[in-house]
């Protein structure tokens, strides 16, 4: 497990030693930054980057939904967890309203150490998904790319068998536009003697998971 770097925002030196008592029981690997006031907390997170940030909600200069918003805008993917004496359900409810990843009672400090674990699992599950995402959008962009500058006609269909891709040979030959051969408009290219054969074709390669083989006589323009 990497080392964490992890911000607390917190006014009393004991509940900040009792909150860095329990990480460490709770075997993290990490380094503590604490702050106290709305300087110098604006300015630990222009200066570092963290893996989470934890905070008091209420400070006498400083209050923790002042601190998740300057978190939201300087580092809006970093978990915030609020680590508070007392917070009204209300109180609690509002504050996962307004963006905070989860909040722990000093008095239950024991939910601090699972809190942290199962905030930095959701951020990796969420970059994961982006990643995964990004890689997608890579790849269909590969493909339209050599689909378009192939010397032959390709489409595609989705599983409701609507048409949903057609490269840039097929609409120079058909000289329709993409929006009109979507869904179900690619039809209107067929001749109308061959079109209920074509599509009884179609249809059962689909129901059948088959390959598709077959004529699709175009009328011509």
């Amino acid at each position: 497990m990497k080392t964490l770097s992890i911000l607390l925002v917190e006014d009393s030196p004991l509940d900040a030693e009792l909150i860095e008592a329990y990480l460490m029981d709770g075997g993290l690997k990490f380094s503590l930054v604490c702050v106290e006031t709305r300087e110098d907390f604006a300015t630990a997170l222009e200066k570092q980057s963290f893996d989470i940030i934890l905070a008091d909600y209420m400070l006498p200069c400083f209050n923790g939904i002042a601190a998740l918003e300057i978190a939201h805008t300087t580092c809006p993917g970093v978990p915030f967890i609020f680590v508070s004496a007392t917070l009204g359900e209300e109180v609690a409810i509002e504050t996962l309203k307004s963006g905070a990843t989860d909040y722990v009672l000093k008095r239950r400090l024991i939910r601090l150490v699972p809190s942290i674990e199962r905030a930095l699992r959701e951020v990796q599950e969420r970059n994961e998904r982006k990643q995964a995402e990004a890689q997608q959008q890579e790849s269909e962009a590969r493909f339209r790319i050599m689909a378009d500058t192939a010397p032959v006609m390709i489409w595609m269909s989705d599983t409701d068998q609507l048409g949903d891709y057609f490269n840039k040979v097929w609409l120079e030959f058909t000289g329709r536009t993409l929006a009109q051969e979507m869904g179900t408009g690619w039809m209107e290219n067929l001749h109308p003697d061959d079109l209920s054969e074509s599509l009884d074709i179609y249809q059962k390669a689909f129901k059948a998971g088959s390959e598709y083989r077959g004529r699709m006589p175009f009328e011509a323009l």
